[in-house]
């Protein structure tokens, strides 16, 4: 993961983040493991759904809620690595 800091006009400052594809894939499982274990699918036991079935459902919010979570991430660890607080 790589995380810059660019200066723009004043005081505003860009924080560009590059996530390695295979980060985001090992996280985009995680959810849908999650989502799969967590919600009623009829026809399959809970925690026994195929991912295809579940990307089917849920692919939108579990592309939007990994992005999200890591972006927190994310940011996080550059505010902790840049002692901003």
């Amino acid at each position: 993961m790589q995380v810059s800091i660019e200066a723009s006009e004043g005081l505003n400052r860009q924080i560009k983040v590059v996530v390695p594809a295979e980060d985001y894939k090992k996280a985009e499982q995680a959810q849908v493991r999650n989502v799969s274990k967590n919600k009623r699918f009829p026809g399959f036991r809970p925690g026994h759904v195929p991912q295809n079935v579940v990307m089917q459902s849920y692919g939108d919010v579990i592309h939007s809620e990994t992005i999200n979570s890591m972006m927190l991430k994310t940011l996080n660890f550059f505010i902790d690595s840049a002692f901003l607080i």
